[in-house]
């Protein structure tokens, strides 16, 4: 093999680096355009959440908070320190944090409304490490998490302690789950709402951990059988909820005593997952998370 000559490495070498800064040039030019253009689409949207101030919080799969008012204009695009992003959550508290669950990493990272890492959350249950999925904070300052590993519900207390009893174990029997996904709470009817994924059924807790009724699982002349849902999100005043039936590619619409009523079905679908309810217009349909976005 002949040997290079000098200026044909210096030739090599200096394409080199005209490439990598290029690419650097062009990396630093998207996150210009993002923060001061508003331009930016989430790579793989997961899980969203509305805030107070009517701005909506995205999280995709590529370690991203994405932050938009609901205009669709983008204030800002943050990077958790995580492996995959999976559920978020936004406190009660003032100010407000977000928590996203990184179920990779076994933990619940904790950032501010400016996308910066202020802490993050583990717990052990029955020598398993939680594998956080989705999240609902309940009126007592707990948080209620959906466990991946163990497959079902834990419930962290005001201090982030993992209490040491699940608050609904792995199972197909009433008051169990089985790889839930997204959470909802009913402040007028003080009760919880599950995507139990796994059993094709959305499960209804009260705060005691109680299990009152399910639905979702029985096929009927409608069309109200659930398949695989993911996403499930409340507008108490109207006592309609919303589900995610990702499997079936439409939002699944119920009262609240688990009655069916209609669905949204359009093309534009792929496998809806999260949603959430704007409470103050209470759009609807409700804003759902595609992943094919």
């Amino acid at each position: 093999m002949e040997i290079l000559r000098p200026w044909w490495l210096a030739l090599l070498v200096f394409t080199i680096l005209i490439v990598v800064r290029y690419v650097g040039w062009l990396r630093w030019r998207r996150r210009v355009l993002v923060r001061r253009r508003g331009w930016g689409t989430p790579l793989k949207p997961y899980a969203l959440a509305l805030s107070a101030g009517n701005e909506l919080f995205v999280t995709d799969e590529h370690k991203s908070v994405w932050i938009y008012n609901l205009n669709g204009r983008l204030r800002l695009a943050a990077t958790a320190p995580s492996k995959v992003i999976r559920g978020l959550t936004l406190s009660p508290t003032t100010p407000q944090a977000v928590l996203v669950a990184d179920a990779d990493a076994d933990r619940i990272h904790v950032l501010d409304t400016k996308g910066k890492a202020v802490g993050s959350i583990r717990g052990t249950l029955a020598g398993q490490d939680v594998a956080p999925h989705g999240l609902l904070f309940l009126p007592n300052g707990h948080l209620l998490v959906c466990d991946n590993r163990n497959l079902g519900l834990v419930e962290y207390d005001s201090k982030a302690q993992l209490l040491n009893q699940a608050f609904a174990p792995q199972g197909s029997k009433l008051g169990q789950v089985d790889r839930p996904r997204q959470m909802a709470y009913d402040p007028t009817r003080k009760e919880i709402y599950v995507a139990d994924r796994d059993n094709d059924r959305v499960r209804v807790f009260d705060l005691t951990r109680k299990a009152i009724r399910e639905f979702g699982n029985v096929p009927s002349a409608k069309g109200g059988k659930l398949n695989q849902p993911h996403g499930v999100a409340l507008d108490p005043a109207a006592g309609i909820v919303y589900v995610g039936d990702t499997y079936n590619g439409r939002i699944a619409v119920y009262t609240t005593a688990g009655r069916f009523l209609c669905e949204y079905k359009d093309s534009a679908f792929g496998r809806p997952r999260w949603m959430a309810v704007d409470p103050k217009t209470r759009r609807q349909p409700p804003l759902p998370v595609d992943r094919r976005v």
